[in-house]
C-alpha cells in the first residue's frame, strides 16, 4: 500500500488490547530515559505497530501501554507552568472547555489597561479548572522544543503535517462531550490517567462536518472504554467518535493530529495539471446537439484516460504534495543571508525540509530539479548529490560534509551551496 494512502478505519471493531503490554517497546530497549532521541524512537515504534507508517491495515483503534515515565521528556507540569508564565496565551492558542462548550476568554481574563490586550487573571484560570474546566494549548510544537523536535520527526514518517495540542483537566466532567475529529489522532498520556469511551463510526472517511451522516453521534453505548495511564498511548482514526475525562486527579496528555491527503486531493492537484490541456479550457457545448455532446464526453474520457495512465502520475502528486510543505520557523539572526553566516568546521547542518526530497532529472539536461518548500530548485548532479546525503545522514556537522564530498566539489563551492539552499529554506544551520 502507498505511504501516502492511510487505510480505510472499519466501521467497527473488536475491543482493542495493549500491543506490548507493560513492557519496553522492543526498538527502544537501546535507549536510555536521558537519551533525547528516546521518546522519538518510541513514537516510531508505535507507528509501526499500527501501521501508520508501514500501511498495515489497523483493524481496530490500537493502544499501546508503556513504562510510566516514557513520555517524561516532552514535557511536564513544570514545563507547562513555565509556558503558561513566559508566553502570551489567547485564544484560539489557549482555551477551556467544559461540557462540550469553550468558556469565555473573558471570564479569565482581563485588560492590562484600559483598551489593551486582555492577560490571563491566574485565579480565574485555576478556579475554572478546579470546577470541571479543560485546559487547552493548541500546537504546543510552537512553544516548547522538545515537543517540537517530536513533531518535525513525525511529519518527515508520516509526510503530512503534524500538530501537536495540550490537554491539561483535573475533573471527571469531559471537556469536548462526544465528538469525531477530521484528522488522525494520536494520544500520549504524560501524567495522570485519563478515561476514553469509543462509540465507532456513523460515516467512513467523513470529510465535511455537515453531511448527514457525520452530524448524529452513535445512540449505544461505547463500543471501547478505558483508562490510559501515564506512559500509554491510544490511536484514533479519523471519524470515530470518542469523548475523554479525568479518571483520578489531575491528567496531562499531548495528541498529535495530522490530515493524510485523500483522493479529493488528488483531483483537486489534477485538475491544476490539466489547465495545460486545451481540450480542458475549452468551452462544454451546452447548446449543441447530442451528437456533439457525445463527441466531446468521449475525448475528454479519452484525454482522462491518458492522464491517468502515466506511469508517473503518483509520483508526481506524492513530490507536489510533500514539495508544497513549509519547514518550520528557524532563524539566524543576526545574520539575513545564508553567505553571512560565519560557517565552522562544527557547524551542524540539517533539513528544514518537512518532507523527504523528491530529486527529479528535469528533461534530456544533466540537471536535476526538487520542489520544495513551494519552489522549483534547478541543481548539478554534484548539488543534488549532497542533498541526497543530506536525506538520509541529517543532522551532520560542515567537517562531515566536507570530507564526503572531497575532490567533487571544493570547500569554497560546497559552503556557498549550503548558504543557497539556506536561503531558500532547504537547511537549517545550529551554530
Amino acid at each position: 500500500m502507498p505511504l501516502l494512502c492511510c487505510p480505510a478505519p472499519p466501521l467497527s471493531f473488536p475491543q482493542p488490547v495493549p500491543i506490548i503490554p507493560n513492557t519496553i517497546p522492543v526498538a527502544t530497549k537501546k535507549c536510555s530515559p536521558s537519551d533525547r532521541n528516546g521518546v522519538r524512537h518510541q513514537i516510531g515504534t508505535l507507528f509501526a505497530i499500527t501501521g501508520m507508517v508501514f500501511g498495515i491495515k489497523p483493524e481496530r483503534c490500537s493502544g499501546l501501554s508503556g513504562f510510566p515515565k516514557k513520555f517524561g521528556e516532552l514535557i511536564s507540569w513544570e514545563a507547562l507552568n513555565d509556558i503558561l508564565a513566559s508566553h502570551r496565551l489567547v485564544p484560539p492558542r489557549l482555551c477551556l472547555s467544559r461540557s462540550g462548550k469553550y468558556l469565555p476568554f473573558e471570564d479569565y481574563s482581563r485588560p492590562r489597561a484600559p483598551g489593551d490586550h486582555r492577560s490571563i487573571i491566574n485565579d480565574r484560570l485555576v478556579g475554572q479548572l478546579r470546577d470541571g474546566a479543560t485546559l487547552t494549548i493548541n500546537g504546543v510544537d510552537e512553544c516548547h522544543l522538545p515537543v517540537r523536535r517530536l513533531a518535525v520527526d513525525c511529519e518527515r514518517k508520516l509526510q503530512a503535517r503534524v500538530v501537536v495540542n495540550l490537554y491539561a483537566a483535573w475533573t471527571a466532567v469531559e471537556g469536548f462531550g462526544v465528538h469525531w475529529d477530521d484528522h488522525e489522532v494520536l494520544i500520549i498520556q504524560v501524567a495522570g490517567q485519563k478515561l476514553w469511551r469509543l462509540y465507532g463510526y456513523t460515516e467512513k472517511w467523513p470529510v465535511d462536518r455537515e453531511s448527514p451522516g457525520a452530524k448524529t453521534p452513535p445512540s449505544t453505548s461505547p463500543i471501547w472504554e478505558s483508562t490510559l495511564s501515564q506512559g500509554d498511548a491510544l490511536y484514533i482514526p479519523r471519524g470515530c467518535w470518542h469523548t475523554a475525562c479525568a479518571a483520578e486527579g489531575p491528567s496531562l496528555h499531548l495528541t498529535l493530529g495530522w490530515t493524510c491527503p485523500t483522493g479529493l486531493a488528488f483531483i483537486n492537484w489534477l485538475q491544476q495539471s490539466l489547465k495545460a490541456v486545451e481540450l480542458f479550457r475549452r468551452d462544454i457545448p451546452l447548446l449543441s446537439d447530442g451528437s456533439v455532446r457525445a463527441a466531446w464526453m468521449q475525448d475528454i474520457r479519452r484525454a482522462l484516460e491518458d492522464t491517468l495512465s502515466s506511469e508517473s502520475l503518483f509520483e508526481d502528486f506524492a513530490g507536489f504534495w510533500n514539495g508544497e510543505a513549509e519547514p518550520r520557523q528557524s532563524f539566524i539572526l543576526p545574520w539575513t543571508e545564508g553567505r553571512q553566516v560565519p560557517l565552522k568546521p562544527d557547524t551542524v547542518i540539517s533539513l528544514a525540509a518537512p518532507r523527504p526530497l523528491q530529486l527529479i532529472k528535469a528533461g534530456d539536461d544533466d540537471v536535476f530539479e526538487v520542489l520544495v518548500n513551494r519552489r522549483h530548485i534547478r541543481l548539478v548532479p554534484s548539488a543534488a548529490s549532497v542533498l541526497r546525503f543530506l536525506s538520509t545522514e541529517c543532522p551532520v556537522a560542515l567537517q562531515k560534509l566536507h570530507e564526503e564530498f572531497e575532490g567533487i566539489l571544493s570547500r569554497v563551492q560546497l559552503d556557498e551551496f549550503i548558504a543557497g539552499m539556506l536561503d531558500n529554506g532547504v537547511v537549517q544551520l545550529t551554530l
